[in-house]
């Protein structure tokens, strides 16, 4: 989740006490937030039972088993193959979502390591970018090939709201989603019942 304000002081100290690499190149800015939009809180968090998917990896071949595991879900998505691209994408199509034209994203699988801008600088800007315009907080999950104390305590630093280690079977993200999405039904299954009753 978000990190509340009582709390930053300690993650940036916990920030410098790992010495993080999370620098944010000229191809990869941070947004300055507005203090004015910045103080006011954001519209209350959606609980779709599709919520749209940012599928964010620069491995070709995760990126499509992510796609696959949402076609197979019956879940609408967006892609992105680093994190600059995905704080683009997400910036675009939230705004265009703000007229009540299309679904708000609502799901982010964000990778780690990334060219231009990895996963935590985009969850980063990903959280301003909410704030800035009070959109309802979208639920990040870090997906990662990596596992370590640090790169936990960086995700939750930066404002992801989970960490999974891959490889991930469809069923764990099945249970992972309903966590998150109380509606969410496996299409599969819902076929399936429907059939034995």
């Amino acid at each position: 989740i978000t990190p509340h304000s009582e709390e930053i002081g300690h993650m940036l100290k916990l920030a410098t006490d790992m010495q993080l690499d999370c620098d944010i190149s000229p191809t990869c800015p941070f947004p300055e937030a507005s203090a004015s939009k910045s103080q006011r809180d954001p519209v209350p968090r959606t609980r779709s039972a599709r919520p749209l998917v940012l599928i964010v990896d620069d491995n070709i071949v995760n990126l499509r088993i992510l796609q696959m595991y949402c076609k197979k879900r019956g879940l609408s998505f967006l892609s992105a193959g680093d994190g600059e691209q995905a704080v683009a994408t997400f910036a675009k199509h939230q705004a265009s979502c703000a007229d009540g034209d299309d679904a708000f994203i609502e799901l982010i699988l964000m990778d780690l390591q990334m060219p231009k801008c990895d996963g935590l600088a985009a969850t980063m800007q990903i959280r301003t970018l909410e704030q800035q315009h009070s959109w309802a907080p979208s639920t990040v999950v870090i997906v990662t090939g990596q596992d370590s104390p640090r790169d936990r305590e960086a995700a939750i630093w930066a404002g992801a709201d989970d960490f999974k280690v891959k490889p991930i079977g469809m069923g764990r993200l099945d249970q992972d989603l309903k966590a998150y999405f109380p509606s969410f039904q496996n299409p599969f299954v819902s076929q399936l019942t429907s059939t034995v009753s």
